[in-house]
Parts: structure tokens; C-alpha cells; sequence
């Protein structure tokens, strides 16, 4: 009798074991699932605020010649630094690229910076504009056939940062 007795303690500490580590079990998934879950959702935050910079070079005969820097993206974009080459030099400015292009100090045109700005997101910024035909056309395909870089780092809101070197991003 005893040792039915002792048999039967034994299946109930099997019981209750069996029972306690089942438990530890379904908290360990939950914990996984939780944790999971939690890092969609931080994913699906950046996402939210995701900035895509492009900049075109544009001409028409109508309009002349312009150079933007477009916020595709959902989120602001932050620049941090813009790097301008020309002939594979650095440059400080757009002037001294249409300097150079123009071959000339004097034109008429309009130029924007984006240095340390914040362009929104769906934001055209236009960095230069030039009305005049001529000087437009030649702007236009003189830059297209010359070593002209531009490249623009910038971050979103969360710190992510990226390299715009025309319409690719890095």
C-alpha cells in the first residue's frame, strides 16, 4: 500500500511538472511574439518617415534650364553635407560650376542652397534657374557632358542616413 501510495505522489509530481514547464512554454512564445511584434511596428515607424532625395538637371525650351532637389520620400529629409565636383575637384558652390560651364561670371540666373535645411517631404527645391535660351541650352548640355557630381547627404528624423547622387540613392 505504500507503494501505491508513493506511485501515486510520483504521477502527481509528473503532473505538475509536466503542467509548469507547458507554462513556461507558452510564456516564452509569448515573449518571442512579442518581441517580434515590437520590431515590425519599429520598422513600420521608420518607414513612416522615410525621406528619398533626388536632384535633376531639366531643360525646355519654354521654361530654360533648372536644378531641383526633389523629396520623394513620406518623411522630411535633414542635409547634413552636399559635395560638389566638378572635373573631379571639389567646388564650394553652383556658381563656380556655371562659372565654368558659361564661361562667364555674368548670367542671369536664380540659385538656391540646401546646405543644413530641411526639405519636406513632397518639397521641390530649386537650386538654379536660367531663363535665357541660349545660356539655358548650353547650361544644360554642357553639364550633361563635363564630370559634374553632386552628391547630398542627408538623414531622416530617426537618424538613418543616405546619399543622393542624382535621381540613384546610396
Amino acid at each position: 500500500m505504500n507503494e501505491e501510495k508513493h506511485n501515486v505522489k510520483a504521477k502527481r509530481v509528473d503532473r505538475g511538472l509536466t503542467v509548469a514547464i507547458i507554462a513556461l512554454l507558452i510564456n516564452v512564445i509569448t515573449v518571442s511574439v512579442s518581441l517580434y511584434q515590437s520590431k515590425i511596428m519599429r520598422e513600420q515607424q521608420y518607414a513612416s518617415a522615410w525621406p528619398y532625395l533626388e536632384w535633376v538637371s531639366l531643360y525646355n525650351q519654354n521654361d530654360g534650364y533648372r536644378l531641383e532637389v526633389n523629396n520623394n520620400g513620406v518623411g522630411p529629409a535633414i542635409i547634413k553635407e552636399v559635395d560638389i565636383r566638378l572635373n573631379g575637384k571639389q567646388v564650394d558652390d553652383l556658381k563656380t560650376v556655371f562659372d565654368y560651364v558659361l564661361d562667364s561670371t555674368y548670367y542671369p540666373y536664380t540659385s538656391g542652397r540646401i546646405r543644413n535645411r530641411v526639405i519636406p517631404a513632397g518639397t521641390t527645391v530649386r537650386l538654379a534657374k536660367i531663363n535665357d535660351d541660349l545660356l539655358s541650352e548650353l547650361a544644360f548640355y554642357s553639364l550633361d557632358s563635363i564630370d559634374f557630381t553632386m552628391n547630398i547627404c542627408y538623414e531622416s528624423i530617426y537618424g538613418e542616413t543616405w546619399t543622393s547622387t542624382g535621381t540613384a540613392v546610396l
